[in-house]
């Protein structure tokens, strides 16, 4: 039951579509795939996106596709600049999702199908030089499925 809890929570939609008048996805617009306008620079079928709910970013967007990880530059401004990134993936990420804690202060990302989840504190983002979360100090991995968030 609580595997059910939890996976229900996890992927809820918190998806963002650039196109519509709203910040966030909805089931209206289902005949495409969610995007983050400035940050679909990837080959990933999906585009992972998470409202930053307190902390130095609170109130902007983060999102992760390809091999890359981008915040929004100001709340509703709708420009994203790479704050992270995993260079040294051998392929790019099918981003399962990226969640920010209740504070601000840790994100956890999941890679995708088969690829490692990351956890890492919120001050390894840099605009100046992003860092590769595959090697930075501060980050752990898990080897575990996609779908383990919890």
């Amino acid at each position: 039951m609580i595997a059910l809890a939890a996976f229900s929570f996890l992927f809820t939609p918190h998806m963002i579509n650039a196109d519509d008048g709203y910040r966030f996805w909805d089931e209206n617009n289902t005949n495409s795939l969610p995007t983050v306008e400035g940050s679909a620079f990837g080959p990933s079928y999906f585009t992972a996106a998470e409202y930053v709910p307190a902390g130095p970013y609170q109130g902007r967007i983060i999102s992760a596709t390809g091999k890359n990880i981008y915040l929004e530059t100001a709340v509703g401004s709708g420009i994203y600049v790479e704050v992270a990134n995993v260079d040294t993936l051998s392929e790019e990420m099918d981003p399962s999702f990226i969640r920010v804690s209740p504070d601000g202060s840790r994100i956890a990302l999941g890679l995708g199908w088969q690829k490692d989840l990351l956890v890492f504190p919120a001050a390894l983002l840099n605009t100046g030089t992003s860092p590769d979360l595959l090697t930075a100090a501060g980050v752990t991995a898990y080897n575990v499925n996609y779908y383990d968030a919890a």
